[in-house]
């Protein structure tokens, strides 16, 4: 109405200040939040990395909501090399470690290929669920 009344009288009203500082302000917002998000996702893969596999962290960088507790059943798998105390007995420090290293990854990879969740290493046994946090 102000406006209105103004033209009426032949009163200009400078809006172009008005429409670059709100311009400029989405712009920063804007800016602010994608680097924002940008660095928070990074904190997120960086922490769950090593435990999910890159669809499952994706996913969760989609919907965090996924990640609110809730009962349900999940499948738990142990894996361990047989005769492990045997074999690293003949082996010298480092083929072991070699040995080892490379045990732990197949697991590891198979484990995401199947979209599993790593939950932990011990020793030379691996633990991984399916069934959390998506249920397929």
């Amino acid at each position: 109405a102000l406006d209105y009344f103004a033209f009426l009288h032949g009163w200009w009203l400078n809006f172009g200040v008005p429409a670059l500082t709100l311009s400029s302000n989405v712009l920063l917002v804007s800016l602010y939040r994608a680097l924002f998000e940008e660095k928070e996702k990074r904190r997120v893969r960086s922490a769950f990395g090593q435990y999910l596999s890159p669809e499952v962290i994706r996913r969760l960088l989609v919907n965090p909501r996924l990640v609110e507790p809730k009962k349900t059943d999940i499948t738990v798998m142990f894996s361990d090399i047989r005769g492990f105390t045997t074999i690293s007995e003949k082996l010298d420090a480092q083929d072991l470690a070699n040995f080892l290293n490379q045990y732990l990854s197949d697991m590891t990879r198979l484990v995401f290929e199947h979209h599993g969740t790593l939950d932990k290493y011990i020793g030379d046994a691996v633990m991984a669920f399916w069934g959390a946090p998506f249920e397929e």
